[in-house]
């Protein structure tokens, strides 16, 4: 009997790796009926685009818009 190292060993990975967003996307856009993880992820691309392309603005403006609604759809629960 010999000792020999087992250098035939292949790494194992961490974790599994993370989807593709293409992917992601194809799968919400034949899913049936209204998906509301893409329409959250599509108002979160938008945001993104618009904090990129117009830059602090385009990160606050959203936010108090979305402010706004919250405030005006809490009254409108108060009120019934």
């Amino acid at each position: 009997m010999t000792m020999t190292a087992d250098t035939t060993r292949t790494p194992r990975r961490a974790a599994r790796p993370s989807p593709r967003p293409g992917r992601i996307a194809r799968k919400a856009l034949d899913a049936p009926g209204d998906h509301p993880l893409a329409s959250v992820a599509l108002g979160l691309g938008l945001w993104a685009g618009a904090i990129l392309a117009f830059g602090y603005p385009g990160l606050i403006v959203p936010a108090l818009i979305l402010a706004a609604a919250i405030l005006v759809t809490l009254i409108r629960i108060t009120l019934g």
